[in-house]
This record gives structure tokens, C-alpha cells and sequence, in this order.
């Protein structure tokens, strides 16, 4: 949307509202669902060698762990030149350096992200500043309208996530038992791979007996102009085995939470998102702890310290880069892996990439 530098062509491994967005924008979009099995990433491989070779692309932008595993190898059997992007933690041991090797350049979204992937030469590249809040008042009629019942003189917790486990819903339903002025809203559908993840939130709401205080509405469009609806966020991301990033990476979430003044709950782990929220923007808490968080919790209950924080987030989500800066920094690292430095330029020819 931010340059008209590239000649894009996109691969998607699994369908979905993507492809969509793609194609109103006049986007040619092939689709190759592929599971997680080593076999099928493998199977997958070849055949996007062959497409690769039909389409005959300057170069290659692998979005995420899973486009690299496919894309890496076929690339370099093709002889392609490959950029990939690392949004998150996943696989950081063992699988990430390699395919990082495969790459000509590598991107990351932050620099904990980067330093799995064993390599001095990493691009830090920022998601851009997103589109600003929904005033207050409209927010909430839009999130009325999902089937949310506000409650006068209740506090509201806001998560906008997929429901899989490692995120940590679960943790925020028990905490709700220590916290009885606030209520629990996630914004976000089921994953496919964790298809009873919904069922298994609402029984474990029963048992807590904080059932009618916790709202799953589902995939909501616009959800991230929708958090100044809310009175805080919360990130639990935690570790939940070898499958999964065991953090978040950048924490998108977090940051449209502070474009809306909002305090972020956010794990104590070190990275990205907490180190944006120390310091006045939050608090930390234990994502494997309710306890931790119901204190943190009880401390947003006061409405001064939840403007004091909301009030340091957005001066620090200000200094987001642009879309334009963003995408002038992704296109000169394509080009420069095209071996193409400055092209789009002025008359030059667009690069193509798939």
C-alpha cells in the first residue's frame, strides 16, 4: 500500500481473509495449503520450486518460519535469492539458524527476534504505526453490536488474540475470581489446530464462577481500532512446549493498545512487549500465574494510575516508523538482494518478487 517499488505475486499456505485483501488490490494470489508435518513442508518444497521457475521472480519474501522452511530450500534449488522475515520465537532452537543460512538477508521485527538466527547482518524492521483508535463512544457502540452487553461500574479487560492455549486466556478467566470489578472481552477467533479451545475457556469460566464476565466474541474486523473501547489489555503469551514461539515477538497487540491510551498487562520475560511496558506503560506480571495477574488487575482498578500508564504508552507508540518508512526500509533490503539497489526509482523497472 506505502510503494509502488515491487511487482508482487503472493503464495499463501493457507487460505483465508487475506487472499481477499490481496486481490482487491490487484494482487495475483496462488494457494498451497500445507500442514505443520515435516513431510508435507517438504512435499511442498518441490512444488514451489516449480513455481518459482514459472514465474521467474527477481526475488523471494518468506513471511514467517513456515514460508521459510518451504520456500528456503526450494529457493536455493532454483536459485533464487531469498529474504525472509522473522516475526517470532518459534523454532529458535535448532531450526532457525539454518534457515537463516538459506536466506541472502534476514529481517526481524525485533532485536530478541534477530538473535536466534545467528547472524550479524540482520535487518530490525518495526511493523508500521497502524491506523488510530475509534473515539471512545463509537468503539463501544461498534463492540455492542458484536454482542457485548457493557455493565455500568465495571472495569473491562481486553485480549485480541486466536484462542490456542499458549496465549494464555486461560490465565486471565482465573484471574477474574480475585478481580470482581472486571470483566474479560477477547477479540479473536478459534485456531484451527486447538478446535475446542473456545469449549474448554467457557467450562473452565464455569468452574471459576466468573462465567458471565467473560465475553468471547469471535473474529471481529477492525478490533484493533476498537480497543479505546476498553480500560486495559492484556498479553499472556507463554511458553507451551516446542511447537510454539514460547513469547511474543513484537506484540502487535500491546502497541495498538497503546495507540488507544490504554495500560498493557504484559508477561515478565524479557522481551519485546515487556520491555515496552516496564517503566510506566504497564505492569508485569507471571503468564503462568493468576495470581499475578489479579495484582495487576487490582491495580488498574484505579482510574489515575490507568491514565498515568495509558498516558506514558501512547507517547512511546508514537514513535512507531510510518508505513512509508517501513516499507522504504523492506524494499531497499529487496532490492539489494535482487542486486537491483534503487530500483522503482523514478522510471526504473519495479522488482518482482513472489
Amino acid at each position: 500500500d506505502a510503494t509502488q517499488r515491487l511487482d508482487v505475486r503472493v503464495l499463501l499456505l493457507r487460505d483465508g481473509p487475506l487472499r481477499a485483501e490481496l486481490e482487491r488490490r490487484g494482487v495475483p494470489v496462488d494457494v498451497l495449503p500445507v500442514g505443520s508435518a515435516a513431510g508435507e513442508v517438504a512435499r511442498a518444497a518441490w512444488w514451489v520450486r516449480c513455481l518459482l521457475r514459472r514465474q521467474d521472480p527477481e526475488v523471494v519474501l518468506a513471511n514467517g518460519i513456515k514460508a521459510q522452511a518451504v520456500v528456503g530450500p526450494a529457493a536455493a534449488l532454483a536459485g533464487y535469492p531469498v529474504v525472509w522475515i522473522k516475526h517470532d520465537h518459534s523454532f529458535d532452537r535448532g531450526l532457525t539458524p539454518p534457515l537463516a543460512r538459506l536466506a541472502r538477508r534476514v529481517v526481524a521485527t525485533a532485536e530478541d527476534v534477530a538473535a536466534s538466527s545467528a547472524r550479524s547482518d540482520v535487518v530490525l524492521i518495526q511493523p508500521s504505526r497502524p491506523a488510530g483508535p475509534w473515539p471512545r463512544p463509537a468503539a463501544r457502540a461498534a463492540v455492542a453490536g458484536h454482542g457485548l452487553d457493557w455493565r455500568p461500574g465495571r472495569h473491562y479487560l481486553v485480549m485480541t488474540t486466536r484462542l490456542t492455549p499458549y496465549k494464555g486466556v486461560d490465565v486471565a478467566v482465573r484471574a477474574l475470581s480475585g478481580a470482581p470489578g472486571w470483566e474479560l472481552v477477547v477479540l479473536g477467533g478459534e485456531d484451527p489446530v486447538e478446535p475446542g479451545e473456545p469449549a474448554r475457556l467457557c467450562r473452565l469460566a464455569a468452574t471459576a464462577g466468573v462465567a458471565d464476565r467473560v465475553h468471547l466474541l469471535g473474529h471481529v474486523p477492525d478490533a484493533a481500532r476498537l480497543l479505546s473501547a476498553f480500560d486495559a489489555l492484556a498479553v499472556l503469551t507463554r511458553d507451551g512446549g516446542p511447537r510454539t514461539p514460547g513469547r511474543e515477538g513484537f506484540g502487535m497487540a500491546a502497541m495498538e493498545a497503546a495507540l488507544a491510551g490504554l495500560p498493557v498487562i504484559a508477561p515478565d520475560d524479557g522481551g519485546a512487549v515487556a520491555l515496552r511496558t516496564r517503566d510506566g506503560a504497564g505492569l508485569l506480571a507471571d503468564p503462568t500465574d493468576p495470581e499475578s495477574v489479579t495484582a495487576a488487575l487490582v491495580a488498574l482498578s484505579n482510574p489515575v494510575t490507568r491514565h498515568r500508564m495509558g498516558t506514558v504508552a501512547l507517547a512511546r507508540a508514537g514513535r512507531l516508523a510510518t508505513g512509508e518508512e517501513a516499507a522504504t526500509r523492506l524494499v531497499e533490503v529487496l532490492c539489494d538482494a535482487a542486486s537491483r539497489p534503487g530500483a522503482g526509482l523514478a522510471t526504473g523497472r519495479p522488482v518482482s518478487v513472489v
